[in-house]
């Protein structure tokens, strides 16, 4: 990464389309939608530790964890293939 040129004006950091995505996801009405964008926003991007210490600080069984990681992976593709 270089350094910014002085004088310039500040670039803007775009968001990581997987990030965007899983936040939507998580702002889902439907409760198992919600439960699939927030794991991989602990795992993926907070890094709040390995599976089953996410599972257990979101409060789901390691099934339904790797259910809703799945889901939380596929979902977001769907909506937007290519």
């Amino acid at each position: 990464m270089t350094a910014p040129v002085r004088g310039s004006a500040p670039s803007r950091v775009r968001p990581d389309p997987g990030v965007e995505a899983a936040d939507a996801l998580a702002a889902s009405p439907v409760a198992a939608d919600a439960e699939a964008g927030r794991i991989p926003r602990a795992y993926g991007v907070d890094r709040s530790g390995i599976c089953w210490q996410v599972a257990r600080g979101l409060h789901v069984s390691r099934a339904t964890y790797f259910c809703r990681l799945w889901r939380g992976r596929v979902a977001p593709a769907a909506r937007h293939p290519g």
